[in-house]
């Protein structure tokens, strides 16, 4: 769902929200895997409501309540996660390089390449200002000209018809 690892360890499924279309993003995974703390450049108490495709809510919806991540005592390290992490996607013949991080990009990827608003895609990543979101992925936006020659082609057409 384009979350930042430190978030996506301390998704509790509480909260998973609208059946499960939305979930609400206020904390992440405190350092050393002690508790949680507020978001990145966030005070505590402010979150982000996120969108989540059907797949994910199917692999949740049967868990039981509480972090999906945490084992009773403490949430798991970045580097903890980032081992079984490379040795599952090894496993899976994922190619190497490929990192928990390259999800978040799979998710602004195909989000955008469909044309999904970029303020749309920056407010769901939790960037402050859509500019790093622009100078991140920009490049993937598809090019709107043959949009825009076809719209005003179709513009023009209603200013001829109206004479």
């Amino acid at each position: 769902c384009g979350l930042r690892i430190q978030e996506a360890l301390a998704v509790h499924k509480s909260c998973f929200r609208d059946g499960g279309k939305t979930l609400r993003v206020f904390e992440q995974g405190g350092r050393y895997g002690k508790g949680t703390m507020p978001l990145k450049h966030r005070k505590a108490g402010e979150f982000r409501d996120v969108p989540v495709p059907g797949y994910v809510w199917a692999m949740v919806k049967d868990l039981p309540d509480g972090y999906l991540f945490h084992n009773g005592e403490r949430f798991p390290l970045y580097s903890s996660y980032l081992k079984e992490f490379t040795r599952n996607a090894k496993a899976a013949q994922i190619p190497d390089g490929f990192t928990p991080h390259s999800l978040r990009h799979a998710f602004v990827s195909a989000l955008l390449a469909r044309n999904v608003p970029i303020t749309d895609v920056a407010q769901w990543l939790g960037h402050r200002d859509i500019n790093e979101t622009y100078r991140t992925y920009g490049h993937l936006i598809p090019s709107a000209a043959a949009r825009a020659v076809s719209v005003l082609d179709a513009e023009y057409a209603e200013w001829s018809a109206a004479e």
